[in-house]
């Protein structure tokens, strides 16, 4: 099976009305990229505030993303920021590190983990 071409899936959801983190969280397994990620086995907690917000939970072990709405009994790195900066971020109209200096980023845990997320998705 080849890879989606992700760009076009990116553009496709950041032109579309009313994307939402929960679409976000649903296609997350769909462009991850386990050549990408590893060694990694980790539990996210994700806190998305605001309207269009929640908890959601992103596991990634043995090569595989799993994601479930809900905060996780335990985590090795939690994400939060407002729907707004979350949405900007994934569609690169803000980077990473960016909301994190400028305070629109929290994160608690492992911060060397929690900034390696975005790397393993998308192009």
């Amino acid at each position: 099976m080849s890879q989606p071409d992700l760009g076009e899936i990116r553009r496709a959801l950041r032109d579309a009305p009313d994307v939402r983190p929960a679409h976000i969280f649903a296609g997350m397994p769909y462009v991850f990229r386990p050549e990408r990620a590893n060694g990694i086995h980790a539990t996210y907690a994700f806190e998305i505030d605001g309207p269009d917000g929640g908890e959601w939970t992103v596991e990634i072990a043995d090569g595989v993303c799993r994601t479930a709405e809900g905060a996780p009994e335990r985590f090795d790195a939690s994400i939060g920021c407002d729907a707004s900066t979350f949405l900007d971020m994934v569609f690169d109209a803000v980077r990473p590190g960016e909301a994190f200096v400028d305070g629109r980023l929290r994160v608690r845990g492992d911060l060397a983990l929690a900034m390696r997320f975005s790397r393993m998705f998308g192009g």
